[in-house]
């Protein structure tokens, strides 16, 4: 397969530390699986307007938070959640790195170009 269409097949990925303290984003995938540690934590994949995304990871200490904001909005799993736009806020932690909390479900969402995130 040619680079090219490699690369138009693949969403390009940007790191947390390039997301902005408030953004928009969808829920793509969201998994349970250990990680380098042996402790099990979920991934969440999130789709930006501009066609990034971005994968974060909440163990026990974070997963608090994000499950919190998501049943405050009426959620009861993540199934419901996939596909579904939310504005994601960061949080900061006394201990770790921050992560991006949903803070209110987002019906419409303009899209931007891959410059913008």
């Amino acid at each position: 397969m040619e680079f090219d269409r490699i690369l138009e097949k693949t969403k390009r990925k940007i790191q947390l530390a390039d997301l902005p303290e408030n953004f928009i984003g969808v829920i793509e995938n969201v998994v349970l699986k250990d990680d380098a540690r042996g402790r099990e934590c979920w991934y969440v994949t999130i789709t930006l307007p501009n066609g990034t995304s971005v994968t974060q990871k909440y163990t026990d200490f974070h997963i608090i938070d994000l499950v919190g904001a998501l049943k405050a909005m009426g959620f009861i799993n993540f199934n419901e959640v996939r596909g579904k736009n939310f504005h994601w806020s960061k949080k900061h932690y006394r201990i770790g790195n921050p992560r991006w909390i949903p803070t209110k479900l987002v019906e419409k969402v303009k899209k931007s170009s891959p410059n913008e995130a």
